[in-house]
């Protein structure tokens, strides 16, 4: 058995004497101040990534529902404006599709130069992420729009 002589660490506790003065200190606790610190700022990080994401994973929802309602007037598998309308708010993302505003806008028979369809979709940002705790998104409006040449008209 070795204990402490003249300063020196003691091999059975691997601990320094508390005679020896300097820089001693206890280190009891540390790791729960550091974790303390650290987690705050990983659960902002985690949040404000999943808020990025789900805003850009319901932009490119958006603009998938406006192509495909536009191509679907376009090549006659929807009849009209109302079809096309029920069609996207059926295909949206579930936590944005009840605050989205769809606007169909169709060619003018009387018109021969009008002959595209367009679809707008557009979505409150704060309801397009999941999550907003600081309530920095409202007032903002995310939107996705597509335009497609009739294909009826053309034959």
């Amino acid at each position: 058995m070795t204990s402490t002589l003249n300063g020196r660490e003691s091999a059975e506790t691997g601990r320094r004497s508390p005679l020896q003065g300097g820089l001693c200190r206890n280190t009891d606790g540390v790791a729960a101040i550091e974790f303390a610190f650290t987690v705050p700022i990983l659960v902002f990080l985690l949040v404000g990534f999943i808020q990025v994401a789900s805003a850009f994973f319901t932009l490119n929802q958006m603009n998938w529902v406006a192509r495909e309602a536009a191509r679907g007037l376009a090549v006659g598998d929807l009849a009209d404006a109302a079809a096309a309308e029920a069609f996207a708010e059926s295909h949206l993302i579930s936590w944005a599709a009840e605050s989205s505003t769809v606007t169909v806008l169709i060619p003018d028979p009387s018109d021969p130069s009008s002959n595209d369809f367009r679809v707008d979709i557009s979505v409150p940002l704060d309801d397009a992420a999941l999550l907003d705790p600081a309530g920095y998104l409202s007032g903002k409006t995310v939107s996705a729009y597509s335009v497609m040449r009739d294909e009826q008209a053309s034959h």
